[in-house]
């Protein structure tokens, strides 16, 4: 995939990392309380879907995608 460039031989392929994926593009969201709320919702399916473990009880999304821990 990436043959002829720096990256080729650095990066173990083998290697798998759980990726969370964010779409916001469903539903309104018109304020900061609901762009929160979303982000919340997103974070908490992901993390149960790769059994990821939030290592806070905090609400504010910012902080729950700081304290998440494989």
């Amino acid at each position: 995939m990436f043959e002829g460039l720096y990256i080729y031989d650095k990066w173990d392929w083998e290697t798998k990392y759980p990726v969370i994926k964010l779409s916001l593009g469903g539903g309104d969201i018109s304020d900061r309380e609901g762009l929160d709320e979303k982000l919340r919702e997103i974070i908490l399916e992901n993390a149960s879907k790769l059994n990821v473990e939030l290592t806070t009880e905090s609400r504010a999304p910012n902080l729950m995608f700081r304290n998440l821990r494989i």
